[in-house]
């Protein structure tokens, strides 16, 4: 396939998707094939995928948050619901210690 007349990015956009890779890797594997990508491109595209790192940590971080604020006691860290006879069950705080973040 020729690559004449397309820019960096549209090459760099198409093989990530003919091979199922990430970007960092398609960038890497690019410049080991010798296509030149530009490198402001590449810095903000490296910037854009570490903001959505952040975020997607502080989504996790907040959602870990809300489970913990949400309905508890001194065993459990969350309550999912009671059996029949009034016997809570859920997530307790030793289980939630050892979620990672």
């Amino acid at each position: 396939m020729s690559q004449k007349n397309r820019t960096s990015i549209q090459i760099a956009k198409s093989y990530r998707k003919r091979y199922g890779v990430d970007w960092p890797c398609a960038i890497r594997e690019l410049a080991l094939l010798g296509v030149a990508l530009n490198r402001d491109w590449v810095e903000r595209l490296n910037r854009s995928l570490a903001g959505h790192h952040q975020a997607r940590a502080r989504r996790k971080a907040a959602r870990k948050l809300n489970l913990i604020t949400s309905e508890s006691d001194q065993t459990f860290a969350y309550i999912a619901g009671y059996t029949e006879n009034g016997v809570p069950f859920g997530v307790t705080w030793e289980e939630c210690r050892r979620m990672p973040v």
